[in-house]
């Protein structure tokens, strides 16, 4: 995969997909880089919409990382903003930055649970994703 400088990405399978496929990727900036988003205009909002909402707007338009998940849209639940923000909290800690620069992203199945099992699965790969982000060759 060819990155521009200064960029780094690692994808990890972390469980939450049935297939034992890639469900994971995060996408780091060695320097916090400009960002900009396009948001979902539906009624119903999934927390990890409203938190990279809330945390572009607090971090003024910059991101240090962009954390994706797959099979789990953290959607219309009743723990999607425990969950969505843990996992951003466990991201930002894990790479050093504040977690308001953090912009998480979920696909994949609605209304399915958002429980601390998922959340475990996040927490337990955070740090080998972001351990193995590599610069582009």
């Amino acid at each position: 995969m060819s990155l521009p400088q200064g960029f780094r990405y690692a994808a990890v399978y972390s469980g939450l997909r049935k297939v034992a496929k890639d469900d994971l990727a995060l996408i780091v900036s060695d320097t916090p880089a400009v960002a900009a988003a396009v948001f979902t205009q539906n009624r119903v909002v999934a927390a990890p919409v409203v938190l990279a909402r809330r945390n572009l707007a607090a971090s003024r338009g910059k991101a240090s990382a962009i954390l994706v998940n797959a099979g789990n849209a953290n959607c219309a639940t009743r723990t999607g903003d425990h969950v969505a923000s843990a996992t951003v909290r466990a991201t930002a800690k894990a790479l050093g930055v504040k977690p308001e620069s953090i912009l998480p992203a979920s696909t994949g199945v609605m209304a399915a649970r958002s429980s601390t099992l998922f959340l475990h699965w996040w927490r337990s790969s955070t740090p080998s994703i972001s351990t193995r982000s590599r610069r582009p060759s």
